[in-house]
């Protein structure tokens, strides 16, 4: 599915999605959610709320059917599906792919239009938090980005249950060239102050972070090594610094990756507020594509031809 709202900028994720779409052999829905008519803004439209209505409604399916025309003239899509959508943009958005069971979402992370800034900006935000399914978010960029992924970052949460990132992560190989995942994990150091008012000393907490290091470097070798066996170049990583997110981003664009999978539990009001997300902080700061996967007991089931390896990650079982 990809959501656009008229700007250029939400139909650099058209040329992603579509490209996605020919790879899998898959659908593609094109979606974007007419916002409401007030009566002024109707009647500089039409004169009335319902030819308003109809008029502005005939002109997002309009908009979406030569989108759909040009997706349609570059071939390898089974279906195009064109839909104008009501309501809170995020709620029917992710209503919708999870109605029409959506395996993937592509959106640009804002889009600027006109004299005005569209819905896209503060949706792709908000839809973070209601996710149906993986999503992939990339900057406006003055060209559309390169189609293959060739180098992928896995950042893992927890180093003992990889499996649904690494699913999803799993699926946007490169079936030509091939792809290199590389397994990162990142370990923040105890906060001195919080140190000493629990009267913890530095050589302990220093000790413990060095064994949390080794164990989590265990863990994702061991995986990497699955991953190899079964044909997969990997190579696992585990980082010592404070701001999960920031050091995330930093060895992204020192590794030259092209997309980042991170996973998402989806966090509202005061524990978003307090504690932030890994996830909206790699999204602001990452130039490179992000994949966000949601994780946690609300998260969908995992789907596709990867389903086999990350259940053998999370079982530790041997292939």
């Amino acid at each position: 599915m990809v959501p656009l709202d008229g700007s250029p900028a939400s139909e650099q994720g058209l040329v992603i999605g579509a490209a996605l779409a020919r790879h899998a052999a898959a659908g593609l829905h094109l979606v974007t959610v007419k916002p409401p008519v007030s009566s002024v803004y109707a009647h500089g439209i039409a004169g009335d709320g319902k030819s308003a209505e109809r008029a502005l409604r005939e002109g997002f399916r309009h908009y979406l059917e030569q989108q759909a025309d040009v997706v349609r003239g570059g071939g390898g899509v089974n279906q195009v599906s064109c839909v104008v959508l009501d309501g809170l943009a995020s709620r029917a958005l992710a209503e919708y792919a999870r109605t029409h069971e959506v395996d993937l979402i592509v959106m640009t992370t804002h889009g600027w239009g006109g004299l005005k800034r569209l819905w896209l900006g503060s949706v792709a935000d908000e839809l973070m938090r209601r996710l149906p399914c993986p999503m992939i978010l990339m900057h406006p960029a003055s060209a559309p980005a390169a189609i293959g992924f060739h180098r992928i970052l896995v950042a893992l949460e927890s180093t003992e249950s990889p499996g649904a990132i690494l699913d999803a992560a799993l699926e946007l190989a490169d079936p030509v060239a091939g792809t290199h995942y590389t397994l990162l994990h990142v370990i923040e150091p105890q906060v001195p102050l919080l140190l000493r008012l629990a009267g913890i000393p530095a050589r302990t907490a220093n000790t413990w972070v060095r064994e949390a290091a080794d164990a989590a470097g265990g863990r994702l070798e061991h995986l990497a090594q699955r991953l190899r066996r079964l044909g997969i170049v990997a190579d696992a990583r585990v980082l010592i610094g404070r701001g999960t997110g920031e050091q995330i981003v930093t060895f992204a664009r020192r590794a030259k990756c092209d997309l980042i999978a991170v996973g998402t539990r989806g966090a509202h009001g005061v524990e978003r507020t307090i504690f932030g997300s890994v996830a909206d902080k790699v999204m602001r700061g990452a130039t490179q594509m992000v994949l966000v996967v949601p994780v946690g007991p609300e998260a969908p089931p995992q789907s596709g031809a990867r389903r086999e390896v990350a259940a053998l990650a999370d079982s530790g079982r041997t292939p």
